[in-house]
């Protein structure tokens, strides 16, 4: 890769250490340590949160698909993106559920502080569903003490609670099925006569051979995801020892996948669209049993022709501004002005100051110093590093008055995506940063299928997420 002098004229640092907030697994860190936090005005923040909602006309002409024959699905809008699956969204939630749970951000604040502690262990180790094993948590298992209690083809339920290792995998419909496929797959490998520790082994490395494999290069391209499974070049969280959470990915770039989110879904044959928030019993809300008429066809949620993801892009679902119902006092937290805190826009860009994250510009100045990334890889945008930054920092703040001279994280991953890479894959920051990210956690642990089984495969050498799911 071609060496070009850095945009902001800063001097690289001499190391590239990763930070670290506090002591062990369980501690978030920094992927760029060594470059300046950025700060935005809260004010300026929800402006531009509130320039992010898609137009309405959009979402209607999204929804016309639902009108359409299976056999004849109409090509994607202008919104939509056949590339990627309207079901990778989920297992991306589920994912993320996986491997962070931050507590602790106060989102009312607008200085970084004390980083957060993460309340999942940075592994794919799948402990959202498994918990703290048989011994721990007996009540999530058969009394056989391998087999996942499975009520009903649903996830346990106390009334409408789901008894499952992390809550979050209950709050929808469509994530709670990814959960619940996992806890299919452990069982069969149970029933196929493997006891609890070999299936959990197996239920893992088939999970992570699909997000390697299938999940990974979809969303990310093939050339950045070719890059970093060499591990030839930089490692921006490197092996084997990047047993932390980067707050660039948990509190940015792994957020893309909100942009993702459709207004609705049609789940299942013959069924009418439903939102994913709207009025209660009518929604995917969670925290209801999996009934046959909340029941996922993943047939139709893994086709891409059939349900397309919106693109990844600075646009987001106009259902992801109105979270919480009119009654929910989450809806308006004390510490957030009146209507932020059901945006969902505004409360990631407040996270991003709230975790102190650096500009895009900086860690694309970076990376172009490091030789991580290319200024062709922007060739969409323009061949002049100005040029670049600048369209990118005008596709996330358009008309917000007197926009700050660098782009929130989370902004430039959305917006470098839709100019640099139409809104099918991530751009190359994001791209970067998730991938390293996937791919230096499973370095880090040692039973993971990239250290204990180099040389391992499913039976299937095409497993991927469709197989996870049940569907083959």
């Amino acid at each position: 890769m071609t060496n070009t002098s850095t945009h902001h004229g800063d001097q690289p640092a001499s190391r590239y250490d990763v930070q670290l907030f506090g002591n062990g697994e369980r501690s978030y860190g920094r992927l760029f340590p060594h470059l300046p936090l950025a700060y935005y005005r809260p004010d300026q923040l929800d402006a531009a949160a509130a320039l992010m909602r898609m137009p309405d006309n959009k979402v209607d002409d999204a929804a016309k698909r639902w009108n359409a024959p299976a056999a004849e699905p109409p090509p994607a809008t202008g919104a939509e993106n056949d590339r990627i699956p309207a079901g990778h969204t989920y297992v991306g939630q589920f994912i993320d559920h996986d491997l962070t749970f931050d507590l602790g951000s106060d989102l009312g604040r607008t200085d970084p502080g004390v980083g957060p502690m993460n309340f999942r262990t940075p592994r794919f180790d799948l402990d959202s569903v498994y918990g703290q094993g048989p011994d721990a948590q007996p009540y999530l298992y058969e009394s056989d003490g391998a087999t996942l209690v499975i009520d009903n083809n649903d996830l346990p339920r106390l009334g409408a609670v789901a008894v499952i290792g992390d809550p979050r995998n209950d709050e929808n419909a469509i994530v709670a099925q990814v959960h619940l496929a996992m806890m299919q797959r452990h069982n069969e490998f149970v029933a196929a006569g493997h006891g609890f520790e070999d299936a959990r082994r197996l239920t893992r490395w088939h999970y992570q051979w699909a997000v390697l494999h299938d999940f990974l290069p979809t969303l990310c391209g093939r050339t950045v995801y070719d890059d970093v499974l060499s591990g030839d070049g930089v490692q921006l969280l490197p092996w084997p020892y990047g047993q932390i959470m980067p707050v660039e990915f948990s509190g940015a770039a792994y957020r893309f996948g909100h942009s993702q989110v459709r207004s609705d879904y049609v789940i299942s044959p013959n069924q009418s669209p439903r939102p994913i928030f709207g009025a209660p019993g009518e929604d995917l809300r969670g925290h209801a049993p999996i009934d046959d008429g909340r029941r996922v066809d993943w047939s139709l949620l893994l086709d891409p022709a059939l349900t397309p993801t919106f693109k990844i892009d600075t646009e987001l679902s106009p259902a992801l501004f109105q979270l919480f119902g009119a009654d929910d006092p989450a809806a308006d937290p004390p510490e957030l002005p009146q209507g932020i805190g059901a945006n969902l826009a505004a409360r990631n860009l407040r996270r991003g100051v709230v975790l102190g994250l650096p500009s895009g510009e900086s860690i694309l100045d970076d990376l172009i110093t490091r030789e991580v990334v290319d200024l062709s890889s922007y060739a969409a945008v323009g061949a002049d590093l100005g040029d670049i930054t600048e369209a990118i920092r005008g596709a996330f703040w358009k008309s917000v008055p007197d926009a700050p001279p660098s782009t929130p994280l989370w902004g430039w991953v959305l917006a470098e995506a839709e100019l640099a890479a139409g809104g099918v894959t991530l751009g190359p920051v994001g791209a970067r940063i998730v991938a390293d990210t996937f791919v230096g956690l499973m370095h880090a642990d040692p039973r993971s299928l990239l250290r204990a089984a180099p040389g391992w495969s499913p039976s299937k050498p095409s497993y991927g997420i469709r197989d996870l799911l049940g569907v083959g």
